[in-house]
């Protein structure tokens, strides 16, 4: 067997061994794809967080938080 042929050998191996790469879109997405990123992910809102009370709000100190 000579190097050119072992080498072909080889490379033709690697390439049946590895998965097909995973194609990537160029462009704009198409709004089927919107539609189907919207349903597959469920995001999380973080919960708001409540105004303190005016009478600490205005009370001349700085309030710091506390690390627990």
């Amino acid at each position: 067997m000579s190097l050119l042929n072992f080498r072909i050998n080889i490379a033709t191996v690697l390439l049946k061994s590895s998965p097909p790469p995973l194609i990537i879109k160029c462009g704009r997405p198409s709004l089927e794809s919107k539609l189907n990123e919207n349903n597959s992910t469920t995001t999380s809102q973080a919960s708001p967080t409540l105004a303190p009370l005016s009478s600490t709000r205005f009370d001349k100190y700085d309030h710091w938080p506390t690390i627990t």
